[in-house]
């Protein structure tokens, strides 16, 4: 369902209204953060959903990525009022690979966290 909301979310036409967003908030580029929390919650769902090991994280890397990429190859060709921005990709696949490594790291927290005391 994440998916879905994703590819619904950057893949419909943008509005025509112009927001006016003060110049201390464009400067934080709230939309590379979005990217990127879209692309960690949807790499975390997957990964928790199939319990992650070396493979599954290889695998969410490229699939995520691609999907990625794909999207902003689609946002600049279908005349949606979008543009194809290599930045977002960029974040989009920071996001995955954040998320591969924050839960390998969680994954082995828990392990450790569960070990016996000697």
């Amino acid at each position: 369902m994440w998916g879905l909301f994703i590819s619904w979310a950057t893949l419909k036409p943008t509005s025509h209204s112009d927001l006016i967003i003060p110049l201390w908030a464009a400067s934080l580029h709230l939309d590379k953060w979005v990217h990127f929390g879209f692309w960690f919650i949807w790499t975390w769902l997957f990964l928790k959903k199939v319990n992650p090991s070396g493979l599954y994280n290889l695998i969410s890397v490229a699939f995520f990525s691609a999907y990625g990429g794909l999207i902003e190859v689609l946002q600049g060709t279908m005349n949606l009022g979008r543009t194809c921005d290599i930045w977002d990709w960029l974040v989009d696949t920071a996001g995955v690979v954040v998320a591969v490594i924050y839960l390998k790291w969680l994954n082995k927290f828990i392990q450790n966290k569960n070990a016996p005391i000697n």
